[in-house]
């Protein structure tokens, strides 16, 4: 697919490309290269996050566990890391949204805690900074 990559974050055993019009795509490390050489990655799924909007910023949480992204439209989503591998023959696997539009513009800034159910998000339109709890779907701060 012909998609614009608008930010990259970085697994154990790869990376995710969040891409326009709600598209994430997987890239995993190979054992080797054809050459027999350097490690190479593939491209083993690109998945429709169920929303229609660019993903412009995107972290991994709890130690592996969720992947948060963020979306030019303002919203906020997870999606469980087990689920992306598990489901990968599967075109769509839609994020659960912590919010719609709290923010007035892109989210332009997401960051997620490692060991809690937290993740930060920035907004360069509004210059606000919130503190998102991903398992409860709640803005437990804003701030400007």
């Amino acid at each position: 697919q012909n998609l614009s990559a608008f930010t990259v974050t970085c697994f154990s055993q790869g990376f995710f490309l969040g891409g326009g019009l709600g598209f994430l795509s997987v890239w995993e490390k190979s054992d080797q290269s054809d050459d027999g050489n350097n490690q190479e990655y593939r491209m083993i799924s690109t998945l429709f996050s169920g929303r229609r909007a660019n993903i412009v910023a995107l972290d991994i949480a709890d130690t592996e566990e969720n992947v948060v992204l963020g979306f030019k439209n303002s919203d906020i989503g997870t999606m469980a890391f087990a689920n992306i591998f598990i489901q990968r023959e599967a075109k769509e696997l839609t994020a659960d949204v912590i919010s719609r539009g709290f923010h007035c513009g892109a989210v332009t800034g997401l960051s997620a805690a490692v060991h809690r159910p937290i993740a930060a998000t920035c907004c360069q339109t509004d210059c606000t900074v919130r503190v998102w709890n991903h398992l409860t779907n709640t803005c437990e701060l804003g701030c400007t």
